[in-house]
């Protein structure tokens, strides 16, 4: 991903990863992204 283990450690920790690097994660580790808001009542968006 062009950055450090430990930049990758320290950003998962509090969640600053813009949306295109989680896509990026996912793509390196064989997986799908998904970005929604999922409700109480089952409801996905």
């Amino acid at each position: 991903m062009g950055m450090s283990q430990a930049n990758i450690s320290s950003r998962l920790s509090v969640g600053k990863f813009s949306k295109k690097e989680y896509e990026q994660m996912a793509e390196i580790l064989g997986a799908k992204f998904v970005f929604r808001f999922e409700f109480p009542d089952g409801t996905r968006i």
